[in-house]
């Protein structure tokens, strides 16, 4: 039977690898979907990933970093410091920082730290200073390169002129850039006085987390503390939700192609050997047969397409990030869950022309 359904897809090839092409092309868009959303989390959370903070203090109903506004009460970093089982505070001001120059303006965000800061800055430092200190910035080296700027040239943040100390890489995402300055040199650049928005708090080694975190809400009450896993995860969440009716959308309409193109290609192929089928009837074929054979055709389309998507995409990808901004990342997870929706479709797409082989007339095999 298996035989007799390969022949059969076998029949008329360029239909057959057509149909392919077009589930392959449907899974091709879901994962390009999938794994831009899933590049936009990895982007989002990078600098909480790498801040080399157990803790992330919060204003009170806050737990995302970048997607929220928080300001922390003065004092917060010196009630934070005496905790048990603190080993390290670094407070932080997060602000929006659009970088002019001339008629080019680039969505922005600048992070001041303290100039004593041992963690907390980048990460991933490829020219000048490690650490931000005086009147220098650390600059992202994409955006470096996209304003066409050097070290020791000056940016205006704010009200202030910065002067370009070091460049660090992995500090962009989706349409903006990250910048690093000293605590103070941002607070007198945007006009805020001894704010602070954040703490960076690092714990002595086998501390509990736990404990932790709720003797830093009995020394302060009112502050919001999350670990650095959960405020990747919220941030994730948020962006997830701001982009998933997109993605559903996009992935129906992925759907509905692939379901057309394996539907259409396997009924044109039981019509044009619709005669074979009611020779199988004639000679006692049951509905069962006959649908096994239609399932091993749409399968063998089904499977090569995602395969050819999805591999297209695992290799693409990496190329597609280093040529442009947009940051993609293909995951198992999501792969083998595209293989569940392509499973989907060929049941799905089996259907209609099953449906004709059974009203076929047994008779017609004589004629």
């Amino acid at each position: 039977m298996i035989r007799l359904a390969l022949r059969q897809a076998a029949h008329e090839r360029t239909r057959f690898w057509l149909g392919v092409a077009g589930v392959a092309a449907a899974m091709a868009l879901i994962v390009t979907m999938q794994s831009i959303f899933e590049g936009v989390g990895v982007q989002l959370t990078r600098y909480i990933a790498n801040s080399g903070a157990d803790l992330v203090v919060m204003q009170e109903g806050v737990g995302n970093f970048y997607l929220s506004s928080s300001v922390l009460p003065g004092g917060a970093a010196d009630r934070v410091k005496p905790v048990a089982g603190v080993s390290e505070v670094v407070p932080i001001l997060l602000m929006p920082a659009p970088i002019k120059l001339e008629s080019d303006t680039e969505n922005n965000w600048i992070i001041g730290l303290p100039e004593d800061a041992t963690y907390g800055g980048p990460w991933s430092v490829v020219h000048g200073l490690r650490f931000p200190s005086g009147d220098q910035v650390i600059v992202d080296e994409a955006l470096a390169a996209k304003l066409k700027l050097y070290l020791a040239e000056h940016v205006k943040l704010g009200s202030r002129q910065f002067t370009i100390g070091g460049m660090s890489t992995q500090t962009s995402r989706l349409g903006s850039f990250m910048t690093f300055g000293s605590i103070d040199g941002v607070r007198q650049a945007f006009g805020v006085p001894g704010r602070v928005s954040h703490l960076l708090v690092r714990l002595k080694p086998g501390t509990i987390v736990a404990n932790a975190r709720e003797s830093i809400k009995q020394s302060m009450p009112g502050l919001s503390v999350w670990t650095t896993a959960e405020v990747m995860t919220n941030d994730r969440k948020l962006s997830a939700d701001m982009g998933g009716d997109v993605l559903r959308a996009m992935t129906f309409i992925a759907l509905v192609i692939g379901l057309m193109s394996v539907g259409l290609t396997v009924f044109a192929g039981v019509m044009e050997r619709l005669r074979d089928y009611a020779v199988m009837k004639a000679i006692g074929a049951s509905p069962g047969a006959t649908f096994s054979m239609v399932l091993i055709q749409v399968l063998g389309i089904g499977l090569l397409g995602w395969a050819l998507g999805s591999g297209m995409m695992l290799l693409l990808a990496p190329v597609a990030s280093h040529l442009s901004p947009v940051l993609m990342v293909v995951r198992a997870g999501p792969l083998l869950q595209d293989l569940g929706f392509c499973l989907g479709i060929t049941l799905a797409a089996a259907l209609p022309p099953w449906l004709r082989v059974i009203r076929a007339d047994p008779m017609t095999a004589f004629q």
